[in-house]
């Protein structure tokens, strides 16, 4: 199976708490996107996975020791006694680590949807047991499973419901700043504004001003009409034409030029239009 993966924007992000176990509450809306890694998954005589590709970090050939998101995803369902049989994962990275696309998390929900194709899971089991890998993967596995590209998420990201919008044609123009953001360090920083009673509400991303203090040179998107996405860095910005998208691309190398950081990429995106993920048979 060859899998053409999605990638995600938070169109919205709202922090509203912290629960018991220490988890940041989340509501937002989640918009898959074309754009995300290649994973080819086929049976073989022991687990292995193979990372491929200009983002693709080391060590670049991983055995079942869990380091990875795809490694972790195979792990559990080991661990709870599935019985899935050794798969050999060749991942080819078409999106750089840190960026808030959620690309590592897409790959770990490819893993659930095998084998939900596979009949050694169900739907219920496949999404509830994709959030132990980490926040965003049961948004992945619902999109896949489902074939819908809009959701509403909460709770600390694995309550999702897909969005009754249809036809939904919007594209976007998203750029990935060489600055790789830590996920835990944004919340970590998040947590210390709202200890100093700072006012997140006027950011459609709560994480956005964390981000920000971090640092401060991502300020030029926001200047420039751009929204970030997760936890950073990427932004993006809704185009129309592609007189729009010229004018755009020139703006943001030079202020990425006069700001001091380059640019890891930029591209225009649309839907996830699901190429390469089989039905069911």
């Amino acid at each position: 199976m060859k899998i053409y993966l999605p990638i995600k924007i938070n169109t919205t992000l709202k922090i509203r708490g912290i629960d018991n176990r220490g988890y940041h509450l989340i509501e937002s809306v989640f918009l898959a996107l074309r754009g995300g890694d290649a994973i080819k998954i086929e049976p073989s005589e022991r687990f292995r996975v193979l990372y491929r590709g200009k983002f693709a970090q080391e060590p670049r050939r991983l055995s079942f020791r869990g380091e990875d998101t795809v490694s972790r995803a195979y792990a559990i369902l080991k661990s709870r006694d599935f019985h899935p049989h050794p798969v050999r994962v060749e991942v080819f990275k078409n999106i750089p680590p840190g960026s808030g696309l959620g690309a590592g998390s897409a790959d770990a929900a490819s893993i659930f949807y095998y084998f939900w194709e596979k009949g050694i899971l169900s739907e219920e089991e496949a999404i509830s047991l994709s959030g132990e890998v980490g926040s965003d993967v049961p948004f992945f596995v619902g999109v896949l499973l489902k074939k819908r590209v809009l959701w509403r998420v909460s709770g600390r990201g694995d309550r999702i419901e897909p969005d009754s919008l249809e036809n939904f044609q919007k594209k976007y123009l998203v750029v990935v700043p060489d600055i790789t953001m830590s996920t835990a360090e944004v919340y970590r920083k998040y947590d210390e504004l709202r200890l100093r009673g700072y006012d997140f509400d006027e950011y459609s991303n709560h994480l956005f001003p964390a981000a920000l203090d971090l640092d401060v040179r991502l300020g030029v998107f926001y200047k420039i009409g751009f929204k970030m996405t997760g936890s950073g860095s990427a932004f993006f910005t809704e185009v129309d034409d592609g007189k729009k998208v010229r004018e755009l691309v020139k703006k943001v190398k030079k202020k990425a030029t006069e700001a001091g950081f380059g640019l890891s990429k930029i591209f225009v995106s649309g839907p996830y239009d699901f190429r390469g993920v089989l039905p069911k048979k």
